[in-house]
């Protein structure tokens, strides 16, 4: 551990309660408020150089990018201080950034107080803290995601997404299934094409051949071809 019992920090966050909120939850650790401000234009009328700060913690918000002259700046004056800042999110692009900007540590906002205070004391011990980036968001393939796909590769106009309407129980890997049949391709190139093997290809065409409730991959292929014009077998 540390031989200082305790650390001064000067904290710059734009959230009056969020900030006194922190005050109040270093109070409690060995961490001693030392400068609290709104902004970095703040802190640097504050702030005298040379000034003995163990750690500036910074809200950079959702951008690091305009705060990295001041974060060069704060290492050039305070060549001993930590600069970690905290992020409305951790993303891989938001930790690129600030590994980029030359800070000891990137914090999630969102991370639990313990977590936080143990985050920075490990940053104070000459341990560089960045979390691992959070998961992407990302929605489900839909069936319309997976036509309008295969029209814009394939130049057509759009007429395929009456396969929705004309077989609904279709699944979108289904589709795509038949979209490659109606191409004339072999199971070997949807199973390379799709990324999976001949015998899921397999599967899936006996599926598609029975809710179609069609005999082979030429008539399923036929019918992807003439969808636009054709009446669903369940309207029958």
């Amino acid at each position: 551990m540390n031989k200082k019992k305790t650390w001064n920090f000067a904290i710059v966050e734009p959230n009056y309660i969020v900030c006194a909120g922190l005050a109040r939850i270093f109070a409690r650790t060995a961490f001693k408020e030392q400068i609290e401000c709104a902004n970095m234009a703040q802190l640097w009328e504050l702030i005298e150089k040379g000034q003995e700060v163990d750690l500036f913690l910074i809200d950079v918000g959702q951008n690091i990018c305009r705060f990295k002259a001041d974060v060069e700046k704060l290492k050039t004056q305070f060549p001993k201080s930590f600069v970690v800042l905290m992020a409305d999110s951790v993303e891989e692009a938001v930790i690129t950034q600030a590994i980029q900007a030359g800070v000891h540590g990137l914090i999630d906002k969102g991370m639990r107080v313990e977590a936080m205070v143990k985050s920075l004391e490990l940053v104070l011990l000459g341990e560089p803290v960045f979390p691992p980036p959070a998961p992407v968001k990302t929605s489900l393939i839909t069936k319309e995601h997976v036509l309008q796909k295969h029209n814009e590769n394939n130049g057509h106009n759009g007429h395929s997404t009456h396969i929705i309407s004309l077989a609904p129980n279709l699944s979108s890997r289904e589709i795509e299934v038949l979209m490659s049949l109606s191409q004339g391709n072999s199971n070997k190139e949807i199973a390379r094409k799709l990324e999976i093997s001949d015998a899921t290809v397999k599967v899936h065409v006996k599926a598609i051949l029975r809710k179609l409730r069609i005999k082979n991959r030429t008539e399923a292929a036929l019918w992807a071809t003439g969808a636009g014009q054709q009446t669903s077998p369940y309207q029958q």
